[in-house]
């Protein structure tokens, strides 16, 4: 299964760039792209867990909020994890995040 198999054909083209911007760690490019994708697809699994790792490591960087953004991104993931239990991404980046496997 494709990682943007929840998403429109139309969007892979978009999900495609986000994710070639989070590979160059340009989180604060891909940050606002994913948030626009997250209003139009609340249920895209693959777009939450992406958006919760970008949130995530904006708010570590210099000036960052790493609290904010910690909750921000665990909350993401949890909402992941609602939606698809198995979601592999989703369990490497809540066990990054939170230093614990969260596979129960």
């Amino acid at each position: 299964r494709s990682v943007t198999a929840d998403l429109p054909f139309e969007e892979m083209s978009t999900m495609r760039e986000i994710r070639l911007l989070m590979s160059r760690e340009a989180w604060s490019a891909a940050t606002p792209k994913l948030r626009g994708l997250a209003r139009s697809y609340p249920e895209s699994v693959s777009v939450l867990s992406a958006l919760g790792w970008c949130v995530y490591n904006l708010g570590v960087m210099p000036g960052g909020d790493e609290d904010t953004a910690r909750d921000e991104a665990i909350s993401l993931l949890e909402r992941v994890l609602s939606l698809d239990p198995e979601h592999a991404l989703a369990h490497h980046y809540m066990n990054r995040i939170s230093g614990r496997p969260v596979i129960e």
